[in-house]
């Protein structure tokens, strides 16, 4: 991504998903204060190969295109999110999966208040769901599966009654499923599964997985669809 991409002050749509796009998201990109849909998403992963005009393969899941020498397997776009998103307070989609993005969750996501859909699994992020995500009541879609994040839920996580899909999968949560979780009467979709300390699963810690039992409320839920809570060590009966 060039960072002249920046320059473009009134743009409202960028979405690049499902190319083949290596290297750093440039930070020009937070110059984009309009922003209402953002979406570099699924930059490896895709199967998709064209041939240029002289016959020459074009492939994406290799870095450009397999095009230069030694190939390069495609991991996606890098870099971390920054405390600069902060600047999108416009943002209603915000499609990051399917990448390389490292670092953190930062605090201030807890200021794009009218975010609806937020795609971040299958990356690289690491430390905790923050306690501002709380703060996002428009939030329909949270889907931070497959990362390395190491967390329990925030306090007063069951704001978020608009939620439709819900998926920390494939992290390393601990702790258990929140009551507000269960006033979550639009979910569709909740995944906790495979929660196990995905950095090292051999070693057995007091606060690995999501433990406790599930609750009677789970009855509430009168739209769930998918409900995947499989390799944890929860108890109880059913």
């Amino acid at each position: 991504m060039p960072p002249e991409i920046g320059k473009l002050r009134h743009l409202m749509s960028l979405e690049l998903h499902g190319n083949g796009l290596s290297g750093s998201m440039p930070d020009e990109v937070y110059n984009l204060e309009k922003l209402q849909l953002l979406n570099l998403a699924d930059q490896w992963g895709i199967q998709r190969k064209c041939n240029k005009t002289d016959g020459t393969v074009v492939d994406i899941n290799y870095s450009m295109g397999g095009l230069t020498r030694p190939k390069k397997e495609n991991a996606g776009l890098t870099g971390a999110l920054g405390s600069k998103l902060s600047i999108w307070r416009s943002m209603k989609g915000l499609y990051l999966n399917k990448n390389s993005f490292d670092g953190i969750i930062p605090e201030e996501i807890g200021f794009l208040r009218y975010l609806r859909y937020l795609w971040l699994h299958d990356n690289f992020i690491e430390g905790t769901i923050p306690s501002t995500i709380t703060k996002l009541r428009n939030l329909k879609h949270l889907r931070l599966g497959e990362n390395f994040l190491m967390s329990s839920f925030p306090p007063e996580f069951g704001r978020l009654g608009d939620m439709e899909i819900l998926e920390v999968n494939g992290n390393s949560m601990f702790g258990e499923i929140p009551q507000g979780l269960y006033k979550m009467s639009n979910l569709e979709v909740l995944r906790l599964d495979d929660t196990l300390m995905n950095e090292a699963p051999w070693l057995v810690v007091p606060d690995e997985g999501m433990t406790g039992s599930i609750s009677t409320f789970i009855g509430a839920l009168q739209d769930l669809r998918w409900l995947l809570i499989s390799n944890n060590p929860m108890t109880g009966t059913m």
